[in-house]
Protein backbone atom coordinates (compact mmCIF):
# COMPACT_ATOMS: atom_id res chain seq x y z
CA UNK A 1 0.00 0.00 0.00
CA UNK A 2 1.40 3.41 -0.93
CA UNK A 3 1.99 6.19 1.58
CA UNK A 4 -0.47 8.44 -0.26
CA UNK A 5 -4.10 7.45 -0.50
CA UNK A 6 -5.48 7.35 -4.02
CA UNK A 7 -8.24 9.78 -4.90
CA UNK A 8 -10.79 6.97 -4.91
CA UNK A 9 -9.72 5.74 -1.47
CA UNK A 10 -9.34 9.15 0.14
CA UNK A 11 -12.17 10.00 2.47
CA UNK A 12 -12.54 13.06 4.66
CA UNK A 13 -13.82 13.31 8.20
CA UNK A 14 -13.88 15.99 10.87
CA UNK A 15 -10.90 16.23 13.16
CA UNK A 16 -11.72 15.17 16.72
CA UNK A 17 -10.09 18.39 18.01
CA UNK A 18 -12.72 20.77 16.58
CA UNK A 19 -15.27 22.81 18.45
CA UNK A 20 -18.14 24.54 16.69
CA UNK A 21 -20.79 27.10 17.49
CA UNK A 22 -23.82 27.57 15.24
CA UNK A 23 -25.41 30.95 14.55
CA UNK A 24 -29.08 30.11 14.87
CA UNK A 25 -30.28 33.71 15.07
CA UNK A 26 -32.33 33.35 11.89
CA UNK A 27 -34.33 30.49 13.39
CA UNK A 28 -35.09 27.20 11.70
CA UNK A 29 -33.29 23.89 11.86
CA UNK A 30 -30.25 24.83 9.78
CA UNK A 31 -27.83 27.54 10.96
CA UNK A 32 -26.83 30.29 8.53
CA UNK A 33 -23.21 30.15 9.65
CA UNK A 34 -20.94 28.17 11.87
CA UNK A 35 -17.77 29.13 13.72
CA UNK A 36 -15.23 26.30 13.73
CA UNK A 37 -12.24 26.19 16.03
CA UNK A 38 -9.31 23.81 16.07
CA UNK A 39 -8.75 23.71 19.83
CA UNK A 40 -5.00 23.28 19.36
CA UNK A 41 -4.39 26.26 17.06
CA UNK A 42 -7.23 28.39 18.46
CA UNK A 43 -7.80 30.00 15.08
CA UNK A 44 -11.52 30.42 14.32
CA UNK A 45 -13.02 29.90 10.87
CA UNK A 46 -16.49 31.19 9.98
CA UNK A 47 -18.30 28.92 7.53
CA UNK A 48 -21.49 29.73 5.63
CA UNK A 49 -23.22 28.97 2.36
CA UNK A 50 -21.76 26.12 0.35
CA UNK A 51 -18.90 25.83 2.84
CA UNK A 52 -21.41 25.04 5.56
CA UNK A 53 -22.97 22.35 3.37
CA UNK A 54 -19.56 20.79 2.71
CA UNK A 55 -18.75 20.90 6.43
CA UNK A 56 -22.01 19.09 7.20
CA UNK A 57 -20.97 16.36 4.75
CA UNK A 58 -17.79 15.71 6.76
CA UNK A 59 -19.79 14.51 9.75
CA UNK A 60 -19.42 10.99 8.35
CA UNK A 61 -16.41 9.75 6.41
CA UNK A 62 -17.04 10.59 2.75
CA UNK A 63 -15.01 10.81 -0.42
CA UNK A 64 -14.92 13.95 -2.56
CA UNK A 65 -16.89 12.03 -5.19
CA UNK A 66 -19.61 11.25 -2.61
CA UNK A 67 -19.80 14.89 -1.53
CA UNK A 68 -19.93 16.14 -5.13
CA UNK A 69 -22.68 13.63 -5.98
CA UNK A 70 -24.80 14.83 -3.04
CA UNK A 71 -24.33 18.50 -3.92
CA UNK A 72 -24.95 17.92 -7.64
CA UNK A 73 -28.24 16.25 -6.68
CA UNK A 74 -29.16 19.47 -4.84
CA UNK A 75 -27.93 22.02 -7.38
CA UNK A 76 -28.05 20.24 -10.73
CA UNK A 77 -25.68 18.50 -13.08
CA UNK A 78 -24.80 21.79 -14.80
CA UNK A 79 -22.83 22.83 -11.72
CA UNK A 80 -20.81 19.60 -11.31
CA UNK A 81 -17.40 21.03 -12.28
CA UNK A 82 -17.82 24.13 -10.11
CA UNK A 83 -19.02 22.00 -7.21
CA UNK A 84 -16.08 19.63 -7.47
CA UNK A 85 -13.66 22.58 -7.55
CA UNK A 86 -15.34 24.17 -4.51
CA UNK A 87 -15.33 20.91 -2.54
CA UNK A 88 -11.65 20.29 -3.24
CA UNK A 89 -10.64 23.87 -2.42
CA UNK A 90 -12.70 24.03 0.75
CA UNK A 91 -11.48 20.65 2.02
CA UNK A 92 -7.94 21.84 1.38
CA UNK A 93 -8.60 24.95 3.49
CA UNK A 94 -10.20 22.88 6.25
CA UNK A 95 -7.30 20.43 6.23
CA UNK A 96 -4.76 23.27 6.43
CA UNK A 97 -6.60 24.59 9.48
CA UNK A 98 -6.61 21.12 11.07
CA UNK A 99 -10.41 20.89 10.94
CA UNK A 100 -10.69 17.77 8.75
CA UNK A 101 -8.42 14.85 8.09
CA UNK A 102 -8.01 12.17 5.49
CA UNK A 103 -9.06 8.69 6.39
CA UNK A 104 -9.43 5.38 4.66
CA UNK A 105 -12.46 3.15 4.92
Amino acid sequence: MSAELSVEETRWIRSPRVASVADESAGGDVPERLVLLNVDSRVPLVVEGTGLEIWELTENSRSVADMVRILVDRYGEGHATDIEDQVNAFLGNLASAGLVQKTQS
